[in-house]
């Protein structure tokens, strides 16, 4: 089967609040954002994964740290 991927450079002055609202506008199957830490608390997380977690009604792909 073919996968289509999109990457989108936001802008936005909430971090937040950009990476939602084109998640919405792209109609996304996914969103995919990117932390520091390798576990799923908030602290963990960072404020952006975490935020874009709580507030997006659509799945979204942590991707923690390559392990060394």
């Amino acid at each position: 089967f073919a996968l289509e991927t999109e990457a989108q450079l936001v802008e936005h002055e909430d971090a937040i609040t950009g990476i939602c609202q084109e998640a919405e506008r792209f109609d996304a199957d996914v969103v995919v954002v990117g932390t520091r830490g390798a576990g799923l608390s908030t602290a963990v997380l960072g404020s952006v994964a975490g935020g874009v977690v709580a507030k997006l009604w659509r799945p979204v792909l942590v991707v923690g740290p390559a392990r060394e």
